[in-house]
């Protein structure tokens, strides 16, 4: 769980520093991660393809891919403390 907020860190200051929307590789991206694998990973398993996307909607599918796994951390938890 650590590696999606580091990693969302990252996208949320590409974002940031990016005004207009522009197509990025992701290699270019990953190669600044902490762990590039996992980030190549995560953003190539986006439905619409990574390749030829722009920074704002790498950066939703991120936080959409980190919100439903939190959602679904949470329902384990608490199935498993109850």
């Amino acid at each position: 769980m650590v590696h999606y907020y580091s990693f969302l860190l990252v996208l949320l200051l590409c974002v940031t520093s990016s005004y207009s929307s522009k197509i990025v590789e992701v290699n270019v991206i990953c190669q600044k991660a902490k762990n590039p694998s996992f980030c190549s990973t995560l953003l190539n398993s986006k439905p619409e393809g990574a390749n030829g996307a722009d920074l704002v909607s790498l950066a939703q599918y991120t936080i959409d891919v980190l919100r439903v796994n939190l959602t679904n951390t949470v329902k384990l938890i608490n199935t498993l403390i109850s």
